[in-house]
């Protein structure tokens, strides 16, 4: 089938990106006949003109803004710089020790719910003595065979 002439000049425009001398003439060529044109024109026409290219060139901007939008990957920085910057704050400011730091990034990616929170939670140890062992040494002391000796008293049993 017949190619249009959209799809011949398309094709001829991605032969000529192959020879770059060919393409850099061609260029120049097509910016000395615009610049013939433009020189040409009235001020009406010229002020269309203007207008029209201003009208293209906000259209392309937007539609590459879109693009970059829906392509990258949600990062509220603007630049890989800032990005590394933040990302080594984030480093130098972790523990040192191995064990803490894995144990803190853990953390944080559960409260981020990044990957889901586990049920065993840290347990607190408490400082406190038993009940049980606190009820015997009620009882040892509540004993009449211990004796203690007031000042300046002879020692004595309860």
């Amino acid at each position: 089938m017949a190619k249009t002439n959209a799809e011949r000049q398309k094709l001829y425009r991605k032969n000529l990106l192959k020879n770059k001398s060919m393409y850099d003439q061609m260029r120049k060529i097509s910016r000395i006949r615009d610049n013939k044109r433009h020189q040409n024109l009235d001020s009406d026409l010229l002020q269309q003109l203007r207008n029209r290219q201003k009208q293209v060139s906000k259209k392309y901007c937007d539609r590459k803004k879109l693009e970059r939008i829906n392509n990258k990957q949600s990062s509220s920085y603007i630049s890989r710089q800032s990005f590394g910057k933040a990302v080594k704050r984030v480093l130098q400011s972790l523990p040192k020790d191995i064990h803490k730091c894995v144990s803190v990034v853990h953390h944080i990616v559960q409260e981020f719910n990044i990957i889901p929170k586990t049920t065993s939670h840290h347990q607190r140890e408490q400082r406190s003595l038993s009940i049980e062992l606190k009820q015997l040494i009620m009882n040892f002391y509540s004993r009449d065979g211990i004796s203690y000796q007031l000042r300046g008293k002879r020692d004595f049993i309860t």
